[in-house]
């Protein structure tokens, strides 16, 4: 059960996703600095 629940596929998806939330998160204080500083 927990093989499977633990699948190398949902570690991808897992990972992608933070990895997602993360750029998200750099974009948006790159556009908040440069709307402020502009």
């Amino acid at each position: 059960m927990l093989t499977r629940y633990f699948s190398p596929q949902r570690k991808i998806w897992l990972t992608s996703l933070c990895v997602g939330i993360i750029v998200a998160l750099l974009a948006g204080c790159i556009q908040f600095m440069v709307i402020y500083h502009n």
